[in-house]
Order: structure tokens, then sequence, then C-alpha cells
């Protein structure tokens, strides 16, 4: 069997991911280090760790939530600036709600203070109004970002996730699933 970077990011993830499942002595830390998201065999991002989910957002309005998934990217190194990156994110949902439906949102925007492809989760108990285009409240977030070179990889992680977002039980395990629940799904997603 001839293995692709797609292959081996996937595997590698399945291996990190069910590692806490097995009793072994020593557990697989650097291969945490390797996983990357691949599209096609191109490296498109690097993979999401625990620190790029917030199950627990705070905020009642659109711009508190923005707001916070800014400084999120910020914290995790994918942006330089967490008020450019904010205004971005503003002006798309201006534009038009990114508020998908049936509880999801994907703020997305591409910005020269991107420093490289990212996705980051947020989720909220009490929903909040999105504008969504089901006329439904939003309480789960998926935060893209780009370099402003990056029209290309915006639309296949995009692509991506909206190919998900369209089943009910991928939303339900966004809804309720723990932090390494959402981890792996969103990985997962992500690599396929």
């Amino acid at each position: 069997m001839c293995l692709t970077p797609q292959n081996l990011s996937f595997t590698l993830l399945y291996i990190v991911t069910t590692s806490r499942h097995i009793r072994a002595h020593h557990k697989p830390a650097p291969l945490l280090q390797l996983t990357e998201i691949f599209f096609h065999g191109v490296r498109l991002m690097a993979a999401l760790t625990a620190s790029c989910i917030d199950l627990n957002i705070q905020g009642n309005g659109a711009y508190s939530v923005l707001k916070q998934l800014a400084t999120m990217a910020l914290q995790n190194g994918f942006i330089t600036d967490s008020h450019q990156f904010l205004q971005t994110l503003l002006l798309r949902e201006k534009m038009h709600s990114t508020g998908f439906g049936s509880g999801v949102a994907v703020p997305h925007g591409k910005s020269a203070c991107v420093k490289q492809p990212f996705v980051l989760f947020a989720r909220k108990a009490q929903a909040i109004d999105w504008k969504a285009s089901d006329g439904e409240d939003v309480n789960c977030w998926i935060c893209l970002g780009v370099p402003q070179s990056g029209e290309e990889d915006q639309v296949k992680i995009i692509g991506t996730l909206c190919r998900k977002i369209i089943h009910q039980d991928f939303i339900h395990q966004l809804q309720q699933g723990d932090a390494d629940q959402v981890l792996a799904l969103l990985n997962q997603t992500l690599s396929s």
C-alpha cells in the first residue's frame, strides 16, 4: 500500500485520537506534532488542537462572539492582529449572515493578518440570533481564516465543511460532543 500525504495524515490522526483508549506505557506524543490537514495531497493547514475549541464561549451577540473568536485566533498564533481579523469577520457578516442553519454559523474571512489557514470551533448553551438562513438561533460556530492570497484554500475548506453540515448527525455531534469528540470530528472532516 502506497501512503499518500492524505492517507498518512488520516492514519496519524486516527492513531492520535484513539491512543487515549489504548492502555500503553508510552503515548505517541510526537505524532501530535506531525498531524496536518491535507487536501488532495497538499498540506492545507495544521490540525486543530484543544486550544482551537471553546465549548463555553461567552457573549450574547455577534460582535462579542466574533471578538472572542478573533482573540482565540491570535492566542493560537494564526493571526497577527485580532482587531483587523475581527473587522474582516464583521464585514463578512454585514454582507450576508454566515448562519448556515440548524444552529450552526461559519464565520470566515480572508485577511493580510492571517499567517496560515485555520479553523476554530466554539459553542455555547444559549443560542443567539445570527440572522441565519433558516431563521434559527445559532449556538455553534466554525470560524475559518485564510491569508489574503488564500481564496482557493477558503473555497476548499468551506466546501468540505458544507458537505458535512447538511447532515443532522454531524450537527448533533457538534452540538452535543465533548471537546475530544468535536476535535476528532473536525480533524477527520477537514482531512477527508
